[in-house]
């Protein structure tokens, strides 16, 4: 082999590496800005809910937000920041609760229903069993290949010694048992407000 190839080698060996690494870092930067996303809404959500209590507290205009969101990314925003089972009532007073104006669309309740419908379809929410014999649904979160990239989720793995999926469906695994105790205590606590109830 001449020289010419081993130094040609020598070039790719190094470009191959600060790809790797640059790869490696803008997924970290990735990572970082999901995050930075995710506590954002719930800030945005926090301060929502804020403004409609005071507002309401103090009979003032209602706040009239830029309807930039629409209601599939609203009630999508509900799931993401409840953390628990919702059924399509409780999207409802979640909305309420958040300060968006639900009157001002004509059946709410059927707009729910087929936004519910089509973010199960999307897997942006699944089915969590029922409360008071109504379908209850909980935000899923996104994968950490969907979130971070394949190179962060093959990286999880590695250091587990098992694929990127048999990892993610152990996480997922984790979380659906999660879910199930939350919509065992959400039950639970339905039926102890109406024990209380005369």
């Amino acid at each position: 082999m001449s020289n010419y190839h081993i130094m040609d080698d020598a070039i790719y060996k190094d470009m191959l590496e600060k790809a790797k690494a640059d790869y490696i870092a803008s997924q970290q930067k990735l990572g970082a800005h999901a995050r930075e996303i995710e506590l954002l809404e719930e800030r945005i959500s926090g301060l929502r809910e804020t403004i409609f209590a005071l507002s309401r507290m103090l009979r003032a205009e209602p706040f009239e937000e830029a309807d930039a969101l629409g209601l599939t990314d609203a009630i999508r925003q509900a799931y993401r920041t409840h953390g628990g089972p919702l059924v399509p009532t409780d999207v409802r007073a979640r909305l309420e609760s958040m300060g968006y104006d639900t009157g001002k669309y004509g059946n709410l309740m059927a707009s729910v229903h087929s936004i519910i419908g089509r973010l199960e379809k999307r897997g942006e929410i699944r089915s969590s069993g029922t409360i008071g014999g109504k379908p209850a649904h909980v935000w899923v979160p996104k994968t950490l290949i969907e979130q971070f990239g394949q190179g962060v989720a093959e990286g999880m793995a590695g250091a587990a010694g098992e694929s990127p999926y048999g990892a993610l469906a152990g996480i997922a695994e984790q979380m659906s048992d999660i879910n199930k105790e939350s919509a065992s205590l959400a039950i639970a606590a339905e039926e102890r407000k109406k024990a209380k109830k005369p």
